[in-house]
């Protein structure tokens, strides 16, 4: 959500479009549909209040972006990147500061890749890997101060967990339960 009193919840509907309700002034409005094409369940993040980014699987395998700003949402779009051999799970999103996304996947060789939207150039960086292998798709939360987390499920059954801490960079993966 991008304030006080106001949450938005995404779904993927049986169409393999995105779907958006929105609680605001105390009351559910009704289901917007935002189109597209998508074979995995959506994720979002806010970077500032007014703003919402929307990440999913598209049926060609790459991530697909829709962002809403201004009171207006914009077209599906996928970053110029893709991901050699494509995405094998729905993304995770987190934004560790109103300058920067980063988006998580699980790739085709069972590892962590990760893909970042820097507002001072306003490009995507090309996908880098986070390493380890994983069974499930990924999660994303960033702490403040320009750290983030990233977690998922290792073949053993443990959690996986990738640290990107500033000035440091990312470490990991490690096993945490």
């Amino acid at each position: 959500s991008w304030g006080l009193g106001r949450v938005d919840v995404f779904v993927r509907g049986a169409d393999q479009a995105i779907w958006q309700l929105t609680y605001t002034g105390g009351a559910w409005g009704t289901w917007s549909f935002l189109d597209g094409a998508l074979n995995s369940s959506p994720a979002v993040t806010s970077r500032s209040v007014g703003r919402l980014d929307v990440f999913a699987r598209g049926l060609n395998n790459q991530l697909w972006s829709r962002e809403y700003t201004g009171g207006t949402w914009f077209g599906w779009y996928s970053p110029i990147f893709e991901l050699s051999g494509g995405l094998t799970s729905a993304p995770a999103v987190t934004s560790r500061s109103p300058d920067f996304m980063d988006v998580f996947v699980r790739d085709a060789g069972g590892g962590i890749s990760s893909i970042n939207w820097f507002s001072g150039t306003g490009l995507w960086s090309p996908y880098y890997s986070l390493g380890g292998v994983v069974t499930s798709g990924p999660g994303a939360a960033d702490w403040g101060g320009n750290n983030m987390v990233a977690w998922a499920w290792s073949p053993t059954g443990q959690l996986y967990e990738y640290v990107f801490t500033s000035p440091g960079g990312w470490f990991g993966p490690f096993p945490r339960f």
